[in-house]
């Protein structure tokens, strides 16, 4: 069994060394439970484990409807080769494969690359 709350609060951790530069603040969440990321551009993202293995990592651009992008495992109905971990892209309900696998360590030091390089950015975005 996972400790959701422990397994945010290293994600908090690492977010906060990965990301200086790029946040403005985090909130660690315990009743949802989930970790609130607030850019200093106004993009926020949601990091939620939960004692299953389930993940989701899911930024938010804008209030527009899905203007975001996500990145989890929380249905395995996605015909991908990386079920039951997939991704939604910016604007779109479709899922493609994702490199994510709910490991903190693992996944967020890719999730803070894209988000640096601005990939994550384009609705064209694909891994």
């Amino acid at each position: 069994m996972i400790d959701a709350l422990a397994t945010l609060e290293r994600a908090k951790r690492l977010l906060e060394r990965l990301l200086p530069d790029m946040l403005a603040g985090t909130l660690l969440e315990a009743q949802y439970p989930r970790l609130v990321a607030t850019f200093r551009d106004g993009i926020m993202m949601y990091v939620r484990y939960n004692e299953h293995g389930q993940y989701s990592y899911s930024i938010i651009f804008s209030g527009s409807e899905l203007d975001r992008c996500r990145f989890d495992n929380f249905d395995d109905t996605w015909n991908v080769a990386s079920k039951p971990n997939h991704f939604h892209p910016r604007t779109d309900k479709s899922a493609f494969n994702s490199p994510m696998q709910g490991d903190p360590e693992a996944d967020l030091p890719v999730l803070s690359q894209a988000i640096k390089s601005g990939i994550l950015y384009s609705k064209n975005c694909r891994f």
